[in-house]
């Protein structure tokens, strides 16, 4: 009972580390893409500024999030891992502050792309730690609780001085001292074994069985990116509200929290409710654009925020539940991909079919139709096709022995008849380190070789034990 205990508390100790470095790297990231926001606004007009932030910017950040899927996928271990978060995130202080300080609007635009380009890798960064390292049953909550705070967070820093302190050069201090927070912090979850506790998600079904690509990697994707462009094509932020000083961004970018952490305790208590009220709430953008007027711009910036918080985490966590599930780390970052090239999309639609109403509300309707119809399909899968008995099996003895995630994964090709070189070459890791976790089920289950394993396996699944 005492080693159950210790297990627990230490699962719970790595989730609020994550938590942390989620919450940190999401607040100097977040707060320096703002200071470069502002920054650009005194070269261009509200328009231009919104076209080179939320459009080119985004796609700029998809590309960083390819970038280090493709990177993890080549090196999957962990010294990379513990190395690259602290020059990628390093790389991008050096970047956001050349942007956010360049006397030349131009040169501001080439380092401000290389440091949009560099804040995806970082969100791949955290996000595939997030797949890696946290328990399944708390990823909603510690994604929602880590992007809450950063956002909380930035609205205090940007009260100091003046009240737009994220326009001032010396905010870089703050944004350098965040960043040296976050190395120990992520030195500390990287420096350990993977020990994500082994909880089935609520209501998910495997995905395993659906080995084609498309309906793991292809569908999601595309729903996913219909799903933020038309949130983004009826609410996008705005530039020329905070001109007229009728919004402050930071003050309604804290309302943020409260959409993500709802969000975030919803999933984890149940997906598929969560991937209900992601798509309710595309209802907002559409009252958006039917009753834009200047007099409550405040209230459809704070309301825009909040249900935004119901896309960024159901997008994020739906890839994280895959990269889980069928074992490859990479696939973590791609629903924030997917999602950034929607937020681009629908952006770039309001921008150009602002000053028709009609049209933009046609477009946005129809890509609404079509996001609903593959939503639904999706939705079957994943929340309605039936989970398979031996999956329940697995999951079950993996959670009696105690099994951390990764484990769980070897012990089910274990039992699929795998050997250790296919293992490893399906987990993109090392035989030796196949070893290491096999030896490390041998003894939690106390069995000494393979067919030990397999025979205690086969008695679990008999009917007449029940536990």
């Amino acid at each position: 009972m005492d080693s159950v205990q210790t297990g627990k508390l230490n699962r719970n100790s790595n989730d609020f580390l994550i938590c942390m470095l989620i919450s940190l790297s999401f607040l100097w990231t977040g707060c320096g893409y703002l200071s470069w926001f502002y920054h650009l606004a005194q070269f261009y007009d509200a328009s231009a500024v919104d076209m080179l932030t939320e459009v080119i910017g985004y796609l700029f950040q998809a590309g960083g999030l390819i970038a280090y899927a493709l990177y993890k996928k080549r090196y999957a271990g962990q010294y990379h891992s513990v190395y690259s978060y602290a020059l990628i995130s390093a790389a991008g202080l050096v970047l956001n502050l050349l942007a956010a300080l360049s006397p030349s609007a131009p040169v501001s635009l080439v380092f401000g792309y290389g440091m949009n380009i560099v804040f995806g890798m970082i969100a791949g960064n955290y996000l595939t730690i997030l797949a890696e390292y946290a328990s399944a049953s708390s990823c909603g909550i510690i994604f929602g609780a880590g992007y809450g705070i950063g956002s909380i967070l930035s609205y205090f820093i940007s009260l100091i001085g003046s009240g737009s302190f994220l326009e001032d050069p010396r905010v870089f201090f703050i944004y350098t001292a965040v960043y040296a927070l976050t190395i120990p912090v992520s030195v500390k979850i990287l420096g350990q074994d993977h020990d994500g506790a082994v909880t089935a998600v609520n209501n998910v079904a495997s995905t395993s069985s659906a080995s084609n690509k498309f309906y793991y990697l292809w569908l999601p994707g595309i729903t996913i990116l219909l799903l933020s462009c038309v949130k983004s094509g009826g609410f996008y932020f705005n530039a020329a509200d905070l001109g007229d000083h009728n919004v402050s961004l930071e003050l309604s970018r804290s309302f943020y929290a409260a959409g993500l952490i709802a969000a975030g305790l919803i999933n984890d208590r149940n997906r598929s409710a969560g991937a209900v009220l992601c798509v309710a709430a595309l209802v907002f953008p559409f009252f958006s654009i039917a009753g834009s007027h200047t007099d409550i711009n405040y209230l459809m910036w704070v309301l825009g925020y909040i249900f935004f918080g119901f896309y960024a985490v159901y997008r994020v966590l739906f890839f994280i539940d895959i990269s889980k599930s069928e074992n490859p780390a990479h696939l973590a970052c791609l629903g924030l991909m997917w999602g950034r090239l929607g937020d681009a999309a629908g952006a770039a639609s309001g921008i150009m079919l602002s000053d028709r109403p009609m049209v933009l509300i046609t477009v946005m309707a129809l890509l609404f139709v079509i996001c609903i119809f593959l939503f639904f399909h999706l939705y079957h899968i994943m929340y309605m096709h039936p989970v398979s008995p031996e999956v329940d099996y697995i999951q079950a003895f993996a959670a009696r022995y105690e099994l951390s995630q990764r484990e769980a994964d070897i012990f089910r090709m274990i039992i699929g008849g795998s050997t250790n070189k296919e293992i490893a070459e399906n987990l993109y890791i090392s035989e030796n380190t196949v070893k290491f976790h096999v030896r490390n089920i041998l003894r939690k289950t106390d069995c000494s070789k393979r067919k030990e394993l397999l025979a205690l396996y086969d008695s679990t699944r008999s009917p007449e034990r029940n536990y």
